[in-house]
This record gives structure tokens, sequence and C-alpha cells, in this order.
């Protein structure tokens, strides 16, 4: 806990807690991906792997020949028995992971342009991804997420790194980096499809849904305002109205 820099920043916590092989057997690299492990590289930023560099705040392991060690929090010592939890080497299964999970919203910011030859417009050049793949990938980082914040829901001082990760389960299966939709998707009865619907039609907040009409949610989430109603009921008491004039 003490090696992480920003227990909020879902970056951070997808390298962190990604890194384990349950979730990065799954991928095979390739030559050919070595454009999207560098594009990884870029996103991620200049944090990694720095992250393991200063000698302070680092966990001890604990020895049984130092339970009573002064320094177990690793306090200003150079002492070798550190747990540093992440790898000086960021694997390139982790960060090929990192891209074909959040591949919807990196694509436009990476992935090169072309000329359709048949329209003459633009077009991203996506990658030849299967389904199957992405579901893959979805799957696999819902379950590895969810088991992060499963772990630490009991613990007093873990409990914003699990509320983190559990946003970050979210994310994985629904292959966006988009808060609004996870915001949203905490909603009763709101799953990723009406939550991209809603984010669509301007309704980014749970508190944009309450305030909403049953008559407009219903156009938006292409249902009747009665069955629209009944999920706007269902989520009234839940959730707390911003005040637009509290700063």
């Amino acid at each position: 806990m003490k090696n992480i820099k920003n227990p909020t920043d879902l970056k951070e916590l997808f390298i962190r807690f990604g890194s384990v092989g349950e979730y990065t057997n799954i991928i095979t690299v390739r030559k050919e991906d070595e454009e999207i492990i560098g594009y990884t590289q870029t996103e991620i930023g200049s944090m990694f792997p720095e992250m393991n560099t200063p000698k302070c705040n680092r966990q001890c392991y604990i020895c049984k020949k130092a339970l009573n060690c002064i320094n177990k929090e690793l306090e200003f010592t150079e002492c070798a028995e550190y747990d540093t939890n992440l790898s000086p080497v960021i694997l390139n299964e982790l960060l090929k992971c990192y891209f074909l999970t959040f591949y919807d919203d990196l694509r436009e910011k990476y992935l090169p342009m072309r000329k359709n030859k048949f329209t003459g417009v633009m077009e991203i050049k996506d990658l030849p991804i299967s389904n199957g793949d992405r579901k893959l990938l979805h799957k696999a980082g819902k379950r590895n997420f969810y088991a992060v914040f499963k772990i630490f829901e009991q613990i007093k001082e873990c409990e914003v790194v699990a509320n983190s990760c559990k946003l970050l389960a979210k994310l994985a299966e629904a292959g966006t980096m988009q808060k609004e939709l996870v915001d949203l998707m905490t909603l009763k009865k709101i799953g990723i499809a009406r939550a991209k619907l809603l984010v669509a039609a301007g309704i980014k907040t749970k508190s944009d849904f309450i305030m909403e009409t049953p008559r407009k949610l219903g156009e938006v989430m292409h249902m009747s305002a009665r069955e629209a109603g009944a999920i706007l009921e269902l989520n009234m008491g839940d959730v707390e109205i911003e005040d637009e004039d509290e700063e």
C-alpha cells in the first residue's frame, strides 16, 4: 500500500494489479504488437517504472528475524528486505492488455488514419481484433480487478483502493475508460448498453439521471415511460442531488 502513489489513479492501479499471471497469460505478444505496446508506454507516461525509486515508505516483509525491527516500514533505510509489489519491468503482455482492454478509447488517439477508397473519407485503420478476444479480455479484466476489490474491501486502510479497483473492474468489463459510464452503471438496472445511451444523450451523472423525466429517459433508453419511471423510482433514494449553487 505504501508504494501506491495515487490510490484513485486507475492507470496506476491497472498496471500494478494487472501484473498477475492469471491476467497476462491469456495474451500472446507478437512482433506486430510493437506499435501498440509503444502506444501504451506513451499513454501511461513517465510515471513507470519510476514508481519503485524512493527508498522510503516501502513495506517490509517483516521477517522472522526482525519482528521488533524499528525500521519495519523501511523509512530512511537501505534494507534489502522490502516488497515493492511492482516489477521494475512492466511486461509487454500487460502493456498489450491495457491497449486492447481500452481499445475503444485509445484507438482514436493513436491509430493511424487512412482514406476510404469508396467514400473518400478519412477513417481510423483498426486493428484486426476478434470479438472473442476482446470479450475474453473484458471478462478477465473484470475478474482480476474485482478480486482485488474483494481482497481490500474489508480493510479500512484500503477502502479508497478497493473502491477504485471496483470501478476499474467495471471499466475493464465495459472496455472503456469513460468514467461517466461507470458512474451511471452503479445505478440499479443500468448496464453498459443503457449507460452508453444515456451518456450519448448528455445524461452523464447519477444526478443528471435522477433529474430527468420518465418520458425523456424512456426515449433515450428505448423503453416505455412507465418502465423508465420504475427504474427512476428504484434509484431515487440512493442518489444525492448535487447543489448547483454549491462551490
